[in-house]
C-alpha cells in the first residue's frame, strides 16, 4: 500500500475505535475497544467469505452474542 492509503486506513480504524469506545459502560476495562472493533470486523470479513448467507447471518449473531455478554454490563 502506497503511505497515503496506510494513513487514511489507519485514520479510519482509529475513529471506529473511538466510536466503539465511547459507547462503552464504565464496567468495560480501559483498552478494550479496539479489541472489539477487531472482532466486529474479522466477524464481518469472515460472514461474506464462509459460505451461504445463512451461515454467515450466523456467525455475525454469534460474534454479536458473544461480544454483549463479555462487554455488555
Amino acid at each position: 500500500q502506497t503511505e497515503t492509503v496506510r494513513r487514511a486506513s489507519a485514520s479510519r480504524v482509529r475513529a471506529l475505535v473511538k466510536l466503539v469506545g465511547s459507547s462503552l459502560g464504565a464496567a468495560v476495562p480501559p483498552g478494550r475497544a479496539d479489541v472489539i472493533a477487531a472482532t466486529m470486523i474479522g466477524s464481518l470479513q469472515l460472514a461474506r467469505m464462509i459460505g451461504s448467507v445463512a451461515q454467515g447471518k450466523a456467525l455475525l449473531a454469534a460474534a454479536r452474542t458473544t461480544l454483549l455478554e463479555q462487554y455488555d454490563r
